[in-house]
């Protein structure tokens, strides 16, 4: 029987269509719809601007999650790789096909239900990234981060079928005993890292995912951030010689960066979350500010 509204107009249940329509995509794949969708999807990997030919490259890599890097695929264009932008789309229906949006996709190993769903998703992307890669000679994917739930198991995937799966961390700004506690629990918490190597920019970080356990010795290096290569190597013809009386301060809220606070940066349960460092930062900085009147404090807000 269709459900009712009160008006007598007959309503849809959603929820109901989602799940036929995921059971539908799920089937096809089985029955070999991983082809149409390569032959659908093989254009849609832009190659990043000032990439090579594959023929002259140093290698092809897969970028996932695209959006989320900066400016590390553009130089890494322009320095011999060939750089091909996954398409999101094509991530996230993945991703749909096989998980709800609250099933917790980074840490399913304590739970059966998704280690199911993780073999049933990974499953489907064997073939699908067999086709692929082969037709855009791929060498190696790359993601952004650790925790971006679109790219764990396509990473994994790819690494597991030998296209090394690399992580160019973007997140490494572990500037007091809490943030590296909190970073030390929550790498914890998380499935260990799937693929071959996760490159941190200073020794902090990547102390803290060896530390938590999440990734081994020989998997996790320091390598900076290459988007200040330049900076540092050949600086602006107009930059600064002397020392300048300025400072940045990077102003936060107690729950910045948390996706679990509400409202975002300024959570209302501020004792679950940064409360204390957000105000004796803030406070330091306004001493500061009070007691070197002859320095120019800028403030950039998260």
């Amino acid at each position: 029987m269709l459900p009712v509204s009160n008006d007598g107009r007959i309503t849809t249940d959603m929820n109901a269509l989602r799940r036929l329509k995921r059971r539908v995509g799920r089937f096809l794949f089985k029955a070999g719809a991983h082809r149409l969708w390569a032959f659908r999807y093989v254009y849609q990997f832009k190659a990043v601007e000032g990439s090579p030919p594959e023929p002259d490259a140093l290698a092809v890599l897969v970028a996932l999650n695209a959006g989320r890097f900066r400016g590390e695929l553009e130089l890494l264009a322009t320095s011999g790789f060939r750089v091909l932008r996954a398409p999101y789309a094509l991530q996230a229906r993945l991703l749909g096909l096989y998980f709800d949006p609250d099933d917790d996709i980074l840490a399913v190993r304590d739970n059966e239900r998704l280690l199911a769903q993780r073999e049933n998703l990974q499953s489907a992307l064997r073939p699908l990234l067999t086709s692929l890669y082969a037709r855009l000679k791929v060498d190696a994917t790359i993601g952004a981060a650790v925790h971006y739930r679109q790219d764990i198991h396509w990473g994994a995937v790819s690494d597991h079928l030998g296209y090394p799966f690399i992580i160019l961390h973007r997140e490494n700004l572990a500037a007091s005993e809490s943030i590296v506690n909190y970073n030390i629990a929550r790498a914890g918490r998380i499935d260990p890292f799937p693929g071959s190597l996760l490159i941190t920019h200073n020794e902090i970080m990547r102390r803290i995912f060896v530390e938590s356990g999440y990734v081994s010795e020989q998997k996790a290096v320091t390598a900076g951030a290459m988007r200040m290569d330049d900076f540092v190597i050949s600086p602006p013809p107009d930059a600064p010689t002397g020392k300048l009386k300025k400072i940045a301060f990077f102003s936060f809220g107690p729950g910045a960066g948390i996706m679990s606070s509400r409202p975002p940066h300024w959570p209302r349960n501020e004792g679950s979350f940064f409360h204390n460092l957000c105000i004796e930062t803030h406070v330091a900085v306004l001493e500061f500010a009070r007691d070197n009147p002859d320095i120019e404090i800028i403030v950039k807000p998260k």
